[in-house]
C-alpha cells in the first residue's frame, strides 16, 4: 500500500494479525492516510519480528542481580556512544577510567558495545569488566561472545574440580587455574605439570602469565624442567621472571653466580669478560646458543646470561654500587645496556626503571630511546606514565613523539615539561602534527588545564586544522569530564 501510494487506496486493510487488531483500529481515526499507512506499517514489523512464540522446555535464566551502583549520567554516556561508534575514539581509555573511578555502573544499553570493545582491547579488559558490573557478567554467561568476561570457577567444587582443568574450554580452565593457584598451589602445580607437554604454545603462555601472578614454590619444578625450555619467548622470559622472585630456586642461584663471573670492578670502571664457549648446561636454563644474523656469539651470550638478572639485584653483583654510576667497560657497554634493558622488560619494578631511564637518556639518542620507552613503558598504566617521563632531557618536537607513542594521562602541575610540549604546536602553522595525532596529544592534557587551553586557542588569528580537531577534541572531552570531576569530588 506504501508502494502503490494513499492517493490510490486510502482504506487501511483489516489488522494482518490478531494480536495487534485492537492498536489497528486506533489507526482508522488518523486524519492523514499516509501517517496511517505508516504506523500500520511499525505495527506489522513489531509484531513479525516480535510475535513469535518461544521454544518450549528451555529454563529461563535465572534474573540478573542487582547492581549498587548509579549509573553514568545520561550524557556521558551519548558521548561514550559517539566513541564506540568511532567517533574521537581515542579517548575512550580515559572514559572507562573515569566512570570507574567516579564509582558508576554502565546502564544496559552500552554495555553490549563496552563488550565488544573490550574483545578488540585486551588492554582495557579489566577496567571494562568492573564497569559493567553484575550485568555484563550475567549477560556474559548468557552467550559465548565474551567468554573472557566469565567468572572463576570454585577449585573446590564438583563443577569445578580437576575435572574443569582436564575438560573444560580454555576460559574455564585459565578461571578454574587462578582460583587453584590461590587456594591450592600445589593442586594447581602437579595439574598444570601433568598437562605441559600437551598444551598449544599459546595456553602455555597463558599458564605462566597466570603464575606470575601468584609465585609460588610448588612450581618450581615443572618452570625449570618444561617452562625454561619453552620455544616461545615470552613463556621462557615469564619462567625466568617467577623462578627470580623464589629464593629457594635453583635457578635463582645459578642465574646470580652466573653473571657474577662476567663482572669486575676496577675501582669506579665495570669490567665485562664475555664467557668464550658456550656451556652445554646454560641450555637447561633458557640460554640460546646461536646468535641472530650480524650479532656476535659472545656478546650474545654475555647479554642473556646478565638479562636474567632483575636490576634491583645488581648492587649485589657489583660490590654495593650503584650499577648506574658506574662507567662501563667501551668494549661491551652496548652489551649491558641492551642487558639492562631486557632486564627491565623481563622483570619490571618502577624503582630501578625510573633508574634506568634516567641513565639511558643521558647515554642514548633520541630515536633510540623512544623505540625504547615504548617497549619498557607498555605495560605501565597510562595515569603513571608521565612520572618516568617527565625529566628526560627531550626537546618537545621528541616529547611530542612519545606523547604520540605513549598516550600518558598528564597533570600540568606534576608534568609541566611535558604538558607544554602537548600544547606548544597549536602556535606553529608549520607543525606537522595531523588531525588523529592532535586527537591523542588533547586526550593527554590535564583536564583542569582545559579550559585554560581552549582560552588560548581562542585568541589564535588562525588555526591549523589539526588545531581545529585538538580544540573539538578538548572540548568533547570537558563535555563528559565534568560528570565524572564533579562526583568524584563529593
Amino acid at each position: 500500500m506504501a508502494l502503490l501510494g494513499t492517493a490510490r487506496n486510502q482504506q487501511l486493510p483489516n489488522a494482518p494479525f490478531p494480536i495487534i487488531s485492537r492498536a489497528w483500529q486506533q489507526l482508522l481515526h488518523e486524519t492523514e492516510p499516509s501517517v496511517a499507512v505508516l504506523k500500520g506499517a511499525a505495527l506489522e514489523h513489531i509484531a513479525l519480528h516480535s510475535g513469535v512464540k518461544p521454544i518450549q522446555g528451555v529454563p529461563m535464566a535465572t534474573p540478573c542481580p542487582v547492581d549498587p551502583k548509579p549509573y553514568v549520567p545520561a550524557s556521558a554516556v551519548s558521548a561514550a556512544q559517539l566513541m564506540l561508534q568511532g567517533e574521537l575514539k581515542q579517548l575512550m581509555g580515559e572514559w572507562i577510567a573515569r566512570a570507574n573511578a567516579s564509582g558508576f555502573v554502565a546502564p544496559p544499553r552500552i554495555i553490549p558495545e563496552l563488550l565488544d570493545f573490550g574483545q578488540a582491547n585486551v588492554h582495557l579488559r579489566p577496567a571494562i569488566s568492573a564497569l559493567v558490573g553484575s550485568r555484563g557478567h550475567w549477560l556474559a554467561a548468557q552467550t559465548n561472545q565474551w567468554k573472557w568476561l566469565l567468572p572463576a570457577s570454585d577449585p573446590g567444587s564438583t563443577k569445578g574440580g580437576d575435572e574443569m582443568w582436564l575438560t573444560g574450554s580454555d576460559p574455564e580452565r585459565v578461571s578454574w587455574l587462578a582460583a587453584c593457584l590461590e587456594a591450592d598451589p600445589d593442586r594447581a602445580a602437579n595439574a598444570i605439570e601433568a598437562s605441559w607437554r600437551g598444551e598449544s604454545p599459546e595456553f602455555r603462555e597463558t599458564i605462566a602469565e597466570a603464575v606470575a601472578e601468584n609465585p609460588h614454590p610448588a612450581h618450581i619444578g615443572w618452570l625449570e624442567m618444561f617452562a625454561l625450555q619453552d620455544r616461545r619467548h615470552r613463556t621462557q622470559s615469564l619462567a625466568v621472571k617467577i623462578l627470580m622472585t623464589l629464593p629457594t630456586s635453583g635457578f635463582r642461584k645459578r642465574s646470580i653466580e652466573r653473571a657474577a663471573t662476567l663482572l669486575k670492578l676496577s675501582g669506579r670502571r665495570l669490567i665485562v669478560t664475555p664467557p668464550t664457549h658456550f656451556d652445554e648446561a646454560w641450555a637447561a636454563d633458557g640460554i640460546r646458543r646461536k646468535a641472530p644474523g650480524g650479532k656476535g656469539q659472545r656478546g650474545f651470550w654475555a647479554r642473556q646470561i646478565l638479562a636474567m638478572v632483575p636490576l634491583s639485584l645488581w648492587p649485589d653483583l657489583v660490590d654495593g654500587h650503584d650499577p648506574f654510576a658506574l662507567k662501563l667497560d667501551p668494549d661491551w657497554e652496548d652489551t649491558v645496556r641492551d642487558a639492562w634493558i631486557d632486564s627491565a622488560k623481563m622483570h619490571g619494578g618502577s624503582a630501578t626503571l625510573a633508574q634506568l631511564l634516567t641513565y639511558l637518556s643521558a647515554h642514548l639518542s633520541p630515536d633510540r630511546m623512544s623505540k625504547i620507552l615504548s617497549d619498557l613503558l607498555n605495560d605501565v598504566p597510562i595515569n603513571e606514565r608521565g612520572g618516568f617521563l617527565e625529566g628526560l632531557t627531550f626537546t618537545d618536537r621528541d616529547r611530542e613523539r612519545l606523547l604520540l607513542n605513549l598516550r600518558p594521562t598528564l597533570s600540568a602541575q606534576e608534568h609541566p615539561v611535558l604538558h607544554h610540549a602537548a600544547t606548544a604546536w597549536i602556535a606553529d602553522e608549520k607543525s606537522p602534527i595531523n588531525r588523529g595525532e592532535a586527537i591523542i596529544l588533547a586526550g593527554c592534557c590535564d583536564p583542569i588545564s582545559i579550559p585554560a587551553v581552549l582560552d588560548k586557542l581562542s585568541k589564535l588569528e588562525k588555526l591549523t586544522a589539526a588545531a581545529e580537531e585538538f580544540a573539538r577534541a578538548l572540548e568533547f572531552r570537558h563535555s563528559y569530564l565534568q560528570h565524572f570531576i564533579k562526583h568524584e569530588s563529593l
